[in-house]
């Protein structure tokens, strides 16, 4: 489906897991682009070239400034890859190339839809086959049709679209915001979520139900390192931080003007409304988690996840990492 994957990645750090990751993409039938921007380690760029040239010709690996935004780095990637689609991977994560290329089928067939992916597993890389520690992500889909009510519905239950499937120019687009909003709050938090505004207010999010992404959970995340500092940076203490209104305030400006740019009039009052109350239910997911229930098919991939012995689609999924490690 000419689809490129992009991964950032620190060589001083996760220079096993990527190859690890790299093996598992194209050992699972993946023949499109991955370019890998190493943004730390430079001094493994040529052992991971000479790894690369044996598993595939098609894998790209370009040097970065590690000193530059997270979010630039990514826009650049996007921008020297080939493919009519882009996906983001971390070096951590897993990524199934079929539920990937059905993800950039629905695009191509559908122009309404602006992200598609499937379901995620949460795994423990540190552990092992058959005890492996998994977890599910759940997620909720945004198809209506019109830009307010999807962002509406949306806002009463966040899931994410950081690794869904996008056409490439969306992806920079959307990456584009989400490097803005880094660059004039500087919030941990906000620049992620603006990504999830721009796609359910730039088109629908469609969810295919299949495992698409088994994402990597480890005390190392980013994430963990600062909530357990009780940082100001994480929820539910960044409404503590002296710069989180002003941080809140661009934040809200990008959503108004993400949505004037899809033809809705926020000088409305009765859409000013709407948007404000979806902003709060967005406030009250981003600080205290609050979601709306479970879709019928997120609530089965729970089951599946949870399920006593491993659900034979899941345990398929964990067997094909064990038999990529390398």
């Amino acid at each position: 489906m000419n689809v490129s994957v992009l991964i950032p990645s620190h060589l001083g750090q996760r220079f096993d897991w990527l190859k690890h990751r790299l093996n598992f993409l194209y050992k699972l039938g993946y023949t499109d682009e991955v370019v890998v921007g190493v943004w730390g380690g430079q001094d493994r760029i040529e052992d991971l070239r000479n790894f690369c040239r044996i598993l595939s010709p098609n894998i790209r690996v370009v040097s970065q400034d590690g000193a530059t935004r997270f979010t630039t780095r990514m826009v650049e990637l996007a921008q020297l890859a080939s493919g009519e689609y882009a996906v983001a991977q971390g070096d951590d994560d897993f990524i199934i190339p079929g539920a990937v290329n059905n993800a950039a089928s629905l695009l191509a067939r559908d122009p309404s839809v602006c992200c598609a992916q499937g379901r995620f597993i949460l795994l423990d890389p540190t552990s092992s086959y058959p005890s492996y520690r998994i977890n599910y992500f759940p997620l909720w889909q945004a198809l209506e049709e019109e830009a307010l009510p999807r962002f509406s519905s949306y806002m009463k239950h966040f899931g994410t679209t950081f690794h869904g499937v996008y056409r490439r120019p969306q992806f920079i687009e959307r990456m584009t915001w989400m490097d803005e909003t880094k660059a004039n709050t500087r919030d941990e938090v906000l620049f992620e979520y603006m990504g999830e505004m721009y796609t359910v207010i730039k088109g629908k999010f469609a969810i295919l139900d299949e495992i698409f992404f088994v994402k990597g959970m480890h005390e190392d995340n980013t994430s963990k390192t600062l909530r357990a500092n009780l940082s100001h940076k994480m929820p539910p203490y960044m409404i503590l931080s002296p710069d989180f209104s002003s941080s809140y305030k661009f934040f809200e400006g990008q959503v108004f003007r993400l949505l004037e740019s899809v033809g809705v009039d926020v000088g409305n009052p009765d859409n000013r409304k709407q948007i404000m109350d979806g902003l709060v239910d967005f406030v009250g997911f981003m600080i205290y988690k609050r979601r709306d229930r479970y879709d019928p098919q997120e609530a089965m991939m729970r089951q599946m996840v949870s399920e006593v012995p491993v659900h034979p689609a899941v345990d398929q999924v964990l067997r094909f990492v064990t038999a990529t490690a390398v």
